[in-house]
């Protein structure tokens, strides 16, 4: 979380002061992105492609906003154009060109007006506008009081982008920052299971080591492993805000249990995985987490 407030506060916010009056260059935009995502996965300057992320998602994707499947990381170039959109004045909407009528410009909707000076078309198209005494003013249409603000400009940008549907689920449940990333990144196939391991000719090992079975994927980790499945039995339901947490809770302790398997030659073991997952959901607990202070472990099995 300390490094989090940090990459917002500095990493972040310093830029966006220059960019609020300049253009800066691309490969001023570039630079700053490298010490970003530097920190970010590291907590340091530089960092190469092995580190978290940084080979298997593109950088682009991170930057969208969450409910698009991004981590809401702010797109400095895109949050820099909404940011000068500010400082466009000096001109009255135009009469002609500008696109004031059925989202279009007279030029565009009467063409003929340009060349023959006929009305007839155009005649048509504002019979149905009834003007007003008083001065026209400019109304910002993605939002809902017409006044242009940066945010809505920002978030402008990214319209068309396909939703990412669990985002509130995920990021409004309460846990810890590296556990919602993680299955963040689960939810998005980028966990280093075999398949993505085989797919790039890295050493792997050749079966799940929690069920003896093949381990196709994070999916098969997660839900369809027999490890897995026992584990989830032994946690019931519990509101749904709640279920949410035990879910990133559960998902977080099965990964973190399947790489003690894998890297140090640990046995797979339900009782030591659900006392630890008791144990962490003490500590989240007896640490205030919002939203789950009803979670009792006499509820887990």
């Amino acid at each position: 979380m300390h490094m989090l407030k940090k990459f917002w506060s500095v990493l972040t916010a310093i830029p966006i002061y220059l960019l609020l009056a300049l253009k800066m260059p691309k490969w001023f935009i570039c630079a700053i992105n490298k010490i970003r995502r530097g920190f970010l996965w590291k907590g340091s300057k530089d960092v190469n492609g092995g580190c978290c992320l940084v080979a298997s998602l593109a950088w682009e994707k991170i930057m969208r906003l969450i409910d698009l499947g991004g981590l809401g990381i702010l797109n400095l170039e895109v949050m820099g154009w909404a940011l000068q959109m500010l400082w466009l004045c000096g001109n009255d909407t135009l009469f002609r060109s500008s696109r004031w009528l059925l989202g279009k410009s007279i030029e565009e909707l009467a063409p003929n007006v340009f060349r023959t000076v006929t009305y007839l078309e155009l005649w048509d198209a504002i019979s149905d506008v009834h003007l007003s005494s008083s001065a026209d003013i400019h109304r910002w249409k993605f939002e809902s009081s017409g006044f242009f603000s940066s945010r809505s400009a920002y978030k402008a940008f990214f319209v068309g982008a396909i939703k990412f549907e669990p985002w509130k689920r995920l990021w409004k449940s309460w846990a810890p920052n590296k556990c919602m990333i993680f299955l963040w990144l689960a939810v998005r196939n980028r966990c280093w299971t075999v398949d993505r391991l085989q797919k790039r000719e890295l050493p792997h090992p050749d079966y799940c080591l929690l069920c003896d079975q093949e381990e196709k994927n994070i999916q098969h980790v997660l839900t369809s492993c027999v490890f897995a499945r026992k584990s989830w039995r032994k946690v019931q339901k519990h509101s749904k805000k709640e279920f949410n947490s035990l879910v990133i809770l559960g998902a977080w302790f099965l990964w973190k249990h399947r790489n003690s398997c894998v890297f140090a030659g640990s046995a797979p073991n339900i009782q030591i995985a659900i006392q630890a997952f008791k144990d962490e959901a003490n500590l989240w607990i007896a640490g205030g987490a919002k939203g789950v202070a009803g979670l009792q472990l006499v509820r887990i099995s």
